[in-house]
Order: structure tokens, then C-alpha cells, then sequence
């Protein structure tokens, strides 16, 4: 007849039932009543509960998304103590939905809108109002990382392992994926000798777990601030003419180009100007609004394109008017017209959100002439404004000029209000 047996609870090897000793690993074996199929071994008045907790170790008796999640946040500058299986992936699952959520709203948002702009001159910009709002999100994404490097460390050591193993996350690929297969071992008699007595005054009691949270804040932040970081090394702000007339060849548009632009690049960071000033140019946004408006007869005008241009201040000298300019507008735009037209956007004005009104520069635009029923043509036009931060801080203009029937005896003019949300 076979020998009884039992399973040790700390190898889970079988020994003989009578054993006090593991005889594979030594481990002192708690009395029993009975062994079930399964091996648990059924303890000397010890309730159901009690006996799971000898294989089974999670400090929650309900692990949950909620419950699991605090007790994370509890311990998140704690690693002599152990967190177990149920209670980890209910908080890691917790955390990882906080953070896709999180992702997704900030860094799009981030990329749509930066918040630092590296100038051509080395310069920085840096639009403080975002930046202090990303700074200030960055202390609890530090908390949750802290807090998940820390709780790996305790899942570890309810495997039985010690918390340096987390170096195999300096190995690319294999290291996190090792201690991915290690924190899903079920817990181990072995970790309670990682169990110190817990301090009882909370961690955001202390002044050194905060100096770490706002250390690695900061460190979130200026990674998230050179992710939300526009370079501009293009610094056209303006393009030819072209213009689309079903009667016209390729040939005959390109000498057209060439022969219309009055302002051109004289090198990396200069732009020339009509009457030979020359312009610095620091830094540069570009937008493409597409903004529409089909209100007058069904004509269609489209705003294609926006630049917004900071530069070094320059003496311009406008038809009404001389001032000093810190930056450039540029407006791309077509016009399709349902009648014989006559636009007049040489007399366009541009106003922003910041409060800066200016007029179009003639001579280095590039604007219509009269336009057939049915004929799209195409307009660029450059409006030197007085006062210019930073190209990011313009979200909104509003372009105004008139268009007039060719036919002499119509007095149904049109004096186009359009406006240009940079944001969309």
C-alpha cells in the first residue's frame, strides 16, 4: 500500500504526510488534518480563507479595480513589503486605462499645438500658459510611475524574487519581457522574507517623496515639451502665384510665375522684399484651414493656406502708412466666381485675435485681376503686421476686401468678412 502523501507548502513537492521537514527544501510543514485532491492542505482549525492564504497572498481579501488601485497609490514609495498577483494586475489594469486616456488627449493635443518653438536663431519660445499646464499634469504621471516601478519590485518579491531583477529591464526586447513572465508566477511562501515592518506615516507626508515626484515631473515635462516642439527650417512664406484657367498651358503659368513674384529668399534666413529690404526671418508656423465661404451667388473663395512669420523688426513703408514690423501674414487663397468679377483684395485688410490690424503689401502680393464666370484663380498676399510674441499666440484672423460685378449696371457688390480659425 502506497504512503500518504502531502504537498509541501512551500515547494509544493509531494513528501510523505508524516513529515515535519521538506526533504527537498527544508521548509517546516504547517500540522494537518487532511490533503485534498487538488494537494491544499486542509489546516488544524483553520477556515477556508486561511488556508488560501498560504498559496495564495493578496493583502485586498476583494482585489479590484478600485481597492487595488488605492492600495498601488498607498505603497507607491514601498518596495520591502510584497503585492500579489490579483492585486497588481487589477491596478495595472487601472493604471494602463488612466494612461491610454490620458495619452491620447494630451499628446494629440501636444502635436496640434506646440508649446516650444525652436527659433532659426537658436532661440526658444515657449508659450507659458500650456507649458505650465503640461508641467502641472506631470506630477501625477510621476506619481503612477513611481508607483509602477515601485509595485513591480513588491510583485517580485511575492514571487520569491528579489527586486534586482528589474535590471533585465536594461536589456532591449528580452529583459521587460522576462519580467513580464515573472510578475504572472503565483505568490511564494518564500517572499515574506522580504516583509519589513511598514512605516506608519504616509509617503506624501514625507519631503524626500516629493522631491523625487518633482524631480521626474520635470523630467516629463521637457520631454513632452521637445515632443510638442515645431522646428522651422523652411522659411518661405511665401510662394508664386499660380493661376488655374482652363485656356492657359503649363508653359505660359510657369513664365507667369517667375515673371509676378516681387519678393524673394536671398538665403537661409532672408527673405528680400520689393524695394530691397531685407527681412530675418526667426521662426515660422504653417496652417491649412481650408476655410470657405460660398455666401455671394454660389462664388466659392477657399483660404489654403496661412503662415504665420516672426522676423527682426524692419521699416515698412505701406501706401498709408510707416511702421516698425516684427512679422509677416501670408495668405493663400483661390477664388471661383459664379459671374464676371472684379476683386479687389489689393485693398485687403487682415485683423487677429491679438488685436493687430494690417494691410495688405501690394507690391509683394500676388493678387487678382478680373475673373470670368466659372475660372478659379489663385492669390497670395503678404501682410506685414506691427506687432508679432510669438507665431503661436495668433489662432484667428479675419480677412476683409471687396469683389464687384463686371457689369457696370449692378450695384450687387460684395465685401467679403471672412473668418480664419488657425486651430481646426
Amino acid at each position: 500500500m502506497d504512503e500518504e502523501t502531502k504537498f509541501c507548502i512551500n515547494c509544493e513537492k509531494k513528501i510523505p504526510k508524516s513529515a515535519e521537514f521538506c526533504p527537498f527544501c527544508g521548509a517546516k510543514q504547517v500540522a494537518s488534518d487532511s490533503t485534498n485532491d487538488n494537494g491544499t492542505i486542509t489546516l488544524k482549525g483553520a477556515n477556508v480563507a486561511e488556508q488560501n492564504e498560504i498559496f495564495r497572498y493578496n493583502e485586498n481579501k476583494h482585489p479590484g479595480m478600485f481597492t487595488s488601485f488605492k492600495l498601488y497609490l498607498k505603497d507607491a514609495f514601498i518596495i520591502s513589503k510584497r503585492i500579489g498577483r490579483a492585486d497588481y494586475w487589477w491596478s495595472y489594469l487601472t493604471v494602463a486605462i488612466i494612461q491610454f486616456i490620458f495619452s491620447l488627449l494630451l499628446f494629440g493635443w501636444l502635436i496640434a499645438y506646440p508649446i516650444m518653438l525652436i527659433n532659426i536663431d537658436g532661440s526658444i519660445s515657449i508659450n507659458s500658459g500650456k507649458f505650465t499646464l503640461v508641467a502641472l499634469l506631470s506630477i501625477p504621471m510621476a506619481i503612477l510611475g513611481i508607483a509602477s516601478f515601485t509595485s513591480m519590485i513588491r510583485r517580485l518579491h511575492d514571487t520569491g524574487h528579489s527586486g534586482n531583477f528589474m535590471w533585465f529591464l536594461l536589456l532591449p526586447i528580452i529583459g521587460p519581457i522576462v519580467l513580464l513572465i515573472m510578475t504572472i508566477f503565483k505568490s511564494s511562501k518564500q517572499g515574506e522574507r522580504f516583509e519589513k515592518k511598514a512605516e506608519t506615516r504616509r509617503w506624501y507626508k514625507k519631503w524626500w517623496t516629493w522631491l523625487i515626484v518633482l524631480a521626474l515631473a520635470v523630467l516629463y515635462t521637457f520631454s513632452l515639451a521637445s515632443i510638442s516642439s515645431a522646428d522651422f527650417s523652411d522659411l518661405d512664406y511665401s510662394q508664386s502665384s499660380s493661376t488655374t484657367n482652363s485656356n492657359s498651358d503649363s508653359t505660359e503659368s510657369s513664365e507667369n510665375k517667375t515673371a509676378n513674384s516681387s519678393s524673394k529668399k536671398s538665403d537661409n534666413n532672408t527673405v528680400t522684399l520689393s524695394d530691397g529690404t531685407k527681412v530675418t526671418v526667426l521662426s515660422k508656423l504653417s496652417y491649412n484651414p481650408n476655410t470657405t465661404d460660398t455666401s455671394w451667388h454660389g462664388s466659392k473663395l477657399v483660404v489654403k493656406k496661412v503662415n504665420v512669420v516672426k522676423t527682426k523688426p524692419f521699416k515698412y513703408e505701406g501706401d498709408d502708412s510707416t511702421y516698425m514690423a516684427h512679422g509677416i501674414i501670408y495668405l493663400k487663397y483661390s477664388y471661383t466666381p459664379t459671374l464676371d468679377v472684379t476683386p479687389m483684395d489689393n485693398e485687403a485688410t487682415i485683423s487677429t485675435n491679438t488685436g493687430v490690424q494690417a494691410e495688405i503689401d501690394s507690391m509683394d502680393s500676388q493678387t487678382f485681376d478680373d475673373i470670368d464666370s466659372g475660372v478659379t484663380k489663385t492669390a497670395e498676399a503678404i501682410f506685414p503686421i506691427s506687432k508679432l510674441n510669438n507665431v503661436g499666440s495668433i489662432t484667428t484672423l479675419r480677412l476683409k476686401f471687396p469683389v464687384s460685378p463686371q457689369n457696370t449696371n449692378s450695384d450687387d457688390w460684395k465685401d467679403y468678412d471672412l473668418t480664419i480659425n488657425l486651430n481646426n
